[in-house]
């Protein structure tokens, strides 16, 4: 597989750098729309049209305006707050291509019949886009902010054939019906391979996964983000998180410092309301899970750091087995068992049994990992393949708080014939 390194979106900047292929596009393309959002982002969204008549008048301009903002090295900090007082409304001076309708929330503007309820609002696709890619929001707000890390525009064959949209890694691509979706033909239009779908509850609702040949660039298609159900809007969420955490190719935070700011944010109070700890916390362990594969060390250390500062926060998760990462989160823990300081193994382990009821099923999941690991690359990488004595006994203490004969039997169990296995495998005398 081709690897890209991640990219963060989300780096604070003093200008930012439109790159030379987003010069020459929007040269190129003059009166033309261009679209709206981060040029520099890693996600491409494409729609079929516009659902919100308010940006008729503002996309006449806008190859003009992106011009002025690459001329003025716009940020998104220079955008003027569109909505500068309550229910006062901006107007096209105040409107910038690079972060629309800045400050509109992230409630609906118009009621199910049309009648508009909330100036500041925004329409049902921008609000649905929101959820979509909320993964990637550190600064909770109830802002619409999905702009800061994807690009917006409308399918138009002749501009996305530009090497500028076809070097963009993930594409969202939503269309208005079947016959629409084989004219335009944006798998041909991307270069892309069919890697898989669901077709529910009807084929009209579906999702579609593609590729590249080099796997280093997908296409997710759907139906248009005002049609889409319900159930199609949880598969189609489950897709893009996996994207950005997922382990060894994604597009999230990539800067350890960055994950460390919000840790302390959090332990000094400065982020006091649970929610928004909560969705941090969330961010900050699939973050690390994500990014655990490409230094071990330096992440696994990453984790530990959250851990201590954090571990007396009740809104601080290890894990929930009832979300679709666990199995994720499990393999981070092992591969922390395995090369953390016994010690901090001892205190993680007592942690999880002292805090979640299922502890003894994470337990058995982290050791069944462990097992696992002894076939991977990553732990030829750090010269290390089995849990040490050290370790070994510092969680048969740790699982001496358990009571549960049962539970205990089952955990204690795994760790034993882990250690048989990784005697009998690599022929070694550990020790124990």
């Amino acid at each position: 597989m081709l690897h890209i390194a991640p990219i963060s979106l989300l780096s604070k900047r003093k200008d930012m750098e439109y790159s030379v292929d987003f010069k020459n596009m929007v040269k190129a393309h003059q009166g033309k729309f261009i679209g709206y959002g981060n040029p520099n982002a890693n996600i491409l969204i494409i729609v079929p049209k516009m659902d919100d008549e308010r940006l008729d008048v503002y996309n006449e301009n806008n190859s003009k305006q992106w011009l002025a903002n690459i001329e003025n090295q716009t940020d998104f900090d220079d955008v003027v707050d569109f909505f500068a007082d309550e229910g006062q409304v901006g107007n096209e001076s105040t409107f910038n291509p690079l972060y629309p309708f800045k400050g509109q929330r992230d409630i609906l503007r118009k009621s199910k019949d049309g009648i508009i309820i909330c100036n500041d609002g925004t329409s049902l696709s921008w609000h649905r886009i929101q959820y979509f890619l909320d993964e990637m929001q550190w600064d909770i707000t109830d802002k619409i902010d999905f702009f800061k890390y994807a690009f917006y525009t409308l399918f138009d064959e002749e501009l996305l054939k530009d090497s500028f949209f076809q070097q963009i890694r993930y594409v969202i691509y939503t269309f208005l019906n079947e016959k629409e979706f084989a004219r335009q033909n944006p798998v041909d239009l991307f270069n892309m391979r069919y890697w898989g779908g669901q077709i529910k509850p009807s084929r009209a609702q579906r999702i579609v996964c593609y590729e590249t040949e080099t796997r280093d660039r997908e296409m997710i298609a759907t139906i248009s983000f005002e049609k889409v159900s319900k159930k199609i809007q949880r598969r189609l969420k489950c897709s893009i998180d996996y994207a950005i955490n997922r382990p060894y190719s994604n597009f999230g935070v990539s800067d350890v410092s960055y994950i460390k700011r919000h840790v302390d944010k959090i332990a000094s109070g400065e982020i006091s309301d649970f929610d928004s700890k909560k969705k941090i916390c969330s961010r900050i362990l699939k973050t690390i899970n994500g990014h655990v594969a490409e230094d071990p060390l330096k992440w696994v250390d990453t984790w530990i750091y959250a851990f201590h500062k954090l571990k007396d926060d009740s809104s601080f998760m290890i894990m929930n087995y009832k979300h679709r990462y666990h199995h994720y989160i499990s393999e981070t823990l092992a591969l922390i068992f395995v090369v953390a300081p016994h010690e901090v193994v001892k205190e993680i382990a007592s942690y999880i049994i002292n805090v979640y009821d299922e502890y003894w099923f994470i337990l058995s999941s982290i050791l069944d990992c462990c097992y696992i690991y002894r076939k991977s690359y990553i732990m030829g990488r750090i010269k290390k393949d089995y849990i040490s004595k050290d370790t070994y006994n510092a969680l048969m203490d740790a699982f001496d708080e358990v009571k549960s004969y049962e539970r205990k039997s089952i955990i204690v169990g795994k760790l034993m014939w882990l250690k048989y296995i990784y005697r009998d495998i690599y022929g070694k005398k550990l020790g124990y």
